[in-house]
């Protein structure tokens, strides 16, 4: 294949994503506002104690916001509730959280188990800067790391990032850029409402056994790199995409994607 049909084709492939992509505003205001509406009571107190209990904590802001790369690498700034002591990168610059990080309050570890820490996040999304399931953004010093270890890592820019990733879902947060870059791919190229309805319970599941299974997470990160291969060749979750469980689903082009593994753990 010559260079100029390589290029139309991914030109084609692209403007095809670009207009797969025309769901995602009024399906992730659709799903905000109804799962406000549905569960009224929790959500109000949630954004009611989390800003205390920050307040109460220490000194510092409630909100804490970072520069990320958003829908073509045009920079925004990602809002979330602040888990780390203030300033707590000025000594250091741009370094991701550790296990047991000392910078991180105690408020902050429980926010970050269980990613509490994201909610404001839905700001981002009705600016129109995220969608609800997408490529996690990236910082621009991380990002450009990540570029430089893995050509093509800029390519995951070509939609929205997400709060929830597939990567994040089936894989976890501590999955190498190339293997990050894979699942982003393939997220892309099969992107629909059912399939981010899917990834939106399974993160919201994984997320809620993140504390009782705290305790294997060094055999978790061991096998992280593992679902990349099973899910490499279009492998999605049970279900995605209109497939009932134990049948291949079908991608854009209406291809089969034969079913994935169980859902991994997520590292923080």
């Amino acid at each position: 294949m010559t260079r100029a049909a390589a290029a139309d084709g991914r030109g084609n492939a692209e403007a095809d994503e670009a207009l797969r992509d025309g769901y995602k505003r009024p399906f992730d205001v659709g799903v905000i506002v109804a799962a406000h509406v549905l569960l009224l009571p929790l959500w109000a107190l949630l954004w009611a104690l989390i800003p205390l209990a920050i307040r109460l904590s220490g000194r510092g802001p409630v909100f804490y916001t970072q520069e990320r790369l958003g829908l073509h690498g045009k920079p925004f700034r990602l809002i979330k509730f602040r888990t780390m002591i203030p300033d707590a990168e000025a000594l250091t610059g741009p370094v991701l959280a550790s296990e047991g990080d000392a910078r991180v309050t105690r408020v902050g570890r429980v926010l970050r188990r269980f990613r509490l820490d994201e909610m404001p996040q839905v700001i981002n999304i009705l600016r129109g800067e995220m969608s609800l399931v997408g490529p996690r953004p990236e910082r621009p010093a991380i990002a450009a790391q990540c570029s430089a270890e893995t050509p093509g890592f800029m390519r995951r820019t070509r939609v929205r990032p997400g709060v929830a990733g597939l990567a994040q879902v089936l894989a976890n947060y501590g999955v190498g850029p190339s293997e990050r870059l894979r699942y982003d791919n393939l997220y892309i190229r099969n992107m629909g409402p059912r399939l981010d309805l899917v990834l939106l319970f399974r993160a919201v599941f994984v997320t809620l056994r993140s504390g009782e299974r705290r305790p294997r997470r060094a055999l978790g990160q061991r096998r992280a790199a593992r679902p990349v291969a099973a899910h490499a060749n279009g492998a999605l979750p049970h279900g995605a995409n209109g497939a009932a469980p134990g049948r291949p689903a079908a991608n854009g082009a209406g291809e089969a994607i034969p079913a994935s593994a169980a859902v991994r753990q997520r590292a923080p």
